[in-house]
């Protein structure tokens, strides 16, 4: 795994100096070397973490020369010797065993339709002098993240916001509707970001950019070149689709543990990573290093299913716990991670992966079980089957009775106004309404987007949920969370069931075959009895959050209101204190309301610690964009 960074527009030696320091902000992503390469007005920067051909040859960026295409790529592409072969027999010479070779030498020959002809994850930068055209790319499921800005001088690209701060040599303001979309669900969902101006490059999407002599390309929107319909057919036993599925996770696993480096897995002991480790066990025999973490005394606990796992598999195994004593890191973590980010099991997956590097460079991980199986419980329980059913929910009137900023309160409405809000308006920490009005933003283009989204596909509404999820909560929460937690310690994360042939096969697969009787996930569950012991087989979903909101402030909730209440705090200059003060007054004070606003103290928080610490610590309201 890499970092990426470029500046299109300027000449080389006005863009000298910043691309070197965009390049230098991400050496954690690639600590094993780095390069710059210039030509014209397209600049490109790059640093390696070394996976395969470890020699000078896998270096970049790559190209042949002044003239030649030339690409900064980040990811990796498996199962590369058939293509290799076919580059040959089209009289292509590979100089390197690298996969970036390969992608290059594909865009030679094919163009853009390259993307098609990829299985991995990745996000890169293919600058072709020729055709004077740019092509920014995205892989399928947005494992790999991009982020882009357009100004007046230049394009800027990279994998990290931090690296196009760098070289924009200032700090856009931020973005009420982001703040808005943090306050209510804890992320921004692409193409935006919560930075006027900087855009982050949506899952399975391109820019392909004409790029004129002098000056930067003009602004463009994202072209998506895959996706995947919820269109399940077929039987609906989940027996009849057990060796499909166990085949094609074989094959996904084995390709992904190609490697000239160390490689590893994450078990928690839960069905997605277990039915991973244990394809690993079938191509491998055991011996590899596996990594759990456990939170002694509480219901997030897994550390002896983990356990029991990885004796049976033969693994090497480690545990970590995680406790109160660890929860000031997440502040730390924020403060790298560029956005704020309201997500618990980032301290968790930074735990896990700063674990795993000290034993490997490459771990493969469950990622994208629940989205594709459905795991998650908003799939599973009694309202989700009443809502997929047209049978009876809460009605309207009392729904309505329920104060719009109370945490649960959003779920409860949804059931009265039907399945889409069943799904988008989860347990958030802030209603829709009381977020606009905190910020003055409107998020009805973000909600309609958001409709847009979950009405695309899918017979009935669990298979829009899964669709909705696969497309937005993947992305820009679960898989954003494992890029910065495992790229901040330089560790390449895997995630075998997001082969996107897997993924498009369970797409097919009807919802009957994979939820029954409150059990989801059944197809994985059938693979995992055959790896796993007894004792761990009959398991419901165990999150990887941790409990921070009362770990990481002595004095819990009304301490987080009262340091919150200062006059010199800097959401201040973002948020309306006549929406904020009254919330953080009932924090404060005893009763049913406090622990409900609890989570919107701590979201606020959060954002309050990101200000005075993170990346937007110079931004202020009313700035130029």
């Amino acid at each position: 795994m890499c970092g990426i960074a470029g500046i299109v527009g300027p000449p080389a030696a006005e863009a000298a100096g910043p691309l070197a320091e965009m390049v230098r902000r991400l050496r954690h992503r690639g600590p094993d070397g780095s390069g710059l390469r210039s030509e014209g007005n397209v600049h490109l920067g790059h640093t390696r973490l070394s996976i395969r051909d470890l020699s000078p040859l896998g270096a970049q960026p790559m190209g042949d020369g002044p003239g030649a295409p030339c690409i900064t790529y980040n990811g990796e592409v498996y199962g590369v010797d058939p293509l290799r072969g076919w580059l040959s027999s089209r009289g292509r010479t590979l100089r390197s065993r690298t996969d970036t070779e390969v992608v290059l030498r594909l865009y030679e020959e094919v163009g853009r339709s390259l993307l098609g002809r990829l299985n991995g994850m990745f996000a890169f930068a293919l600058w072709d002098p020729g055709a004077r055209r740019l092509l920014l790319a995205r892989d399928r499921l947005g494992i790999k993240p991009l982020f882009y800005a357009f100004t007046p001088g230049a394009l800027y690209f990279a994998s990290e916001v931090k690296a196009i701060l760098a070289a924009m040599g200032r700090v856009p303001p931020l973005r009420p509707d982001g703040i808005a979309q943090y306050l209510v669900q804890g992320y921004v969902n692409a193409p935006d970001t919560i930075f006027a101006g900087i855009r982050s490059l949506p899952a399975g999407h391109l820019l392909d950019l004409p790029v004129p002599a002098e000056g930067p390309p003009a602004p463009a929107e994202p072209e998506e070149w895959w996706d995947v319909p919820f269109r399940g057919e077929g039987d609906t036993d989940p027996a009849a689709w057990v060796e499909e599925v166990g085949a094609l996770l074989q094959d996904a696993t084995s390709l992904q543990m190609e490697s000239d480096v160390p490689l590893g897995a994450f078990l928690s002991g839960g069905v997605d990573s277990s039915v991973v480790v244990g394809a690993m066990a079938r191509k491998a025999g055991g011996g590899f290093h596996t990594v759990s973490l456990d939170q002694p005394g509480t219901a997030l606990s897994e550390g002896a299913k983990a356990r029991a796992v990885a004796a049976r598999l033969g693994t090497v195994h480690h545990a970590i716990e995680s406790g109160p004593e660890g929860a000031g890191r997440f502040f730390d973590l924020l403060r790298h991670f560029d956005v704020p980010f309201n997500v618990s099991s980032l301290l968790n997956a930074w735990l896990v992966s700063a674990e795993a590097r000290r034993w490997v460079t490459v771990a493969l991980s469950g990622d994208g079980g629940d989205e594709l199986f459905g795991g998650y419980g908003w799939y599973l329980g009694d309202a989700a089957r009443r809502a997929a059913s047209g049978g009876p929910r809460l009605p309207g009137a009392l729904a309505g009775l329920l104060p719009e900023d109370l945490r649960g309160a959003a779920r409860l409405r949804a059931l009265a106004r039907g399945e889409f809000e069943l799904v988008h308006e989860r347990d958030h920490a802030l209603g829709r309404g009381t977020a606009e009005r905190m910020t003055g933003a409107s998020l009805r283009g973000w909600e309609e987007e958001a409709r847009r989204v979950h009405g695309r596909h899918g017979r009935n509404p669990l298979e829009r949920a899964m669709y909705f999820d696969l497309k937005r909560f993947l992305p820009d929460q679960v898989l954003a969370k494992v890029d910065a937690a495992s790229m901040a310690v330089s560790l390449e994360v895997r995630p075998p069931l997001l082969d996107h042939r897997l993924v498009e096969l369970a797409a097919r697969i009807p919802v009957e075959a994979k939820i029954r009787d409150g059990r989801g996930k059944l197809p994985l569950r059938a693979l995992l009895a055959r790896c796993a012991p007894a004792a761990v087989l009959d398991q419901g979903k165990v999150g990887f959050e941790a409990p921070l909101h009362r770990w990481a402030v002595p004095g819990g909730a009304p301490a987080m209101a009262r340091e919150l209440s200062s006059g010199s705090c800097r959401w201040r200059g973002w948020l309306d204190p006549a929406v904020v003060s009254p919330l953080l007054d009932a924090v404060r004070s005893p009763g049913l309301l406090r622990v409900p606003r609890a989570g919107f103290a701590w979201s606020l928080l959060l954002f309050e610690r990101w200000l005075a610490g993170g990346g937007a610590d110079s931004a202020a309201p009313g700035g130029a964009p």
